[in-house]
């Protein structure tokens, strides 16, 4: 019964979504520093919303064909505004994908530029409306993290692994205290890292919620981290359909 409803209220949270977004360009528009403001309490009720359904009955996994490269750039700039209330570049990048790549699907009636032609090369199958939540999260953990540091940055990455396997690697700068500490990050509300960064300003939910949906989706989560360069790298591995 409850999975039953909470499919009927799909088009109910469509419709809130638009709503959402549709009050932000608004605000952008005008250049108002209240879009800021808007922006977290949206962010929160959804991030309550989210965790509520995933206590309830989990998620209904369906799996489909994704270009994730897509995917990733639109998760990317979904997050900007976020971002950009941190003043924290937020970047998108296909390392070592380009114009040779696509080169023998090249003809000379069909010209397009390597960033705008990914389905061949970066399609696997995944649950496309919870990847993409998690993605979202792993983004604003990311940004939360990096807010407090002189030179911030975070950089979402695709890259393929052979021809069967993509890796999602995000990469924040982060305060040394996260390194100690790296199992807070997916707590609710972050634990001892709470008063140390700037975490507090999120949801309190997002590092919980990417890991929570990371498991349930059987996509391996690993952290990489660089001390002395204060770097922090999520990495997700998918698994391309063999061809």
């Amino acid at each position: 019964m409850a999975l039953t409803v909470h499919q009927n209220l799909e088009e109910a949270m469509a419709r809130h979504a638009a709503m959402i977004e549709e009050l932000k360009r608004k605000l952008r528009a005008l250049h108002l520093p209240e879009l800021y403001t808007f922006l977290f309490i949206a962010k929160t009720e959804q991030d309550i919303l989210t965790a509520r359904t995933l206590a309830d009955h989990g998620i209904a996994e369906k799996r489909v064909p994704v270009d994730v490269a897509v995917l990733c750039k639109q998760a990317v700039l979904a997050e900007q505004d976020f971002a950009q209330a941190f003043h924290v570049p937020l970047q998108f990048a296909l390392p070592h994908f380009g114009q040779q790549d696509i080169a023998p699907l090249i003809t000379p009636l069909f010209t397009i530029a390597s960033e705008k032609f990914t389905g061949p090369f970066f399609t696997a199958p995944c649950e496309m409306k919870y990847l993409s939540i998690a993605i979202q999260k792993l983004l604003e953990l990311a940004i939360l993290l990096g807010a407090k540091e002189k030179l911030p940055l975070v950089k979402l990455a695709v890259q393929r692994q052979g021809g069967y396997a993509l890796c999602i690697a995000i990469t924040a700068t982060v305060p040394p205290t996260v390194f100690e500490k790296q199992t807070d990050l997916f707590m609710m509300y972050y634990g001892a890292l709470a008063g140390r960064t700037s975490l507090p300003f999120g949801s309190g939910l997002e590092g919980y919620l990417a890991k929570t949906i990371l498991e349930t989706l059987n996509i391996p989560m690993t952290i990489t981290t660089e001390e002395t360069q204060h770097r922090m790298t999520f990495e997700l591995q998918l698994r391309k359909e063999k061809k």
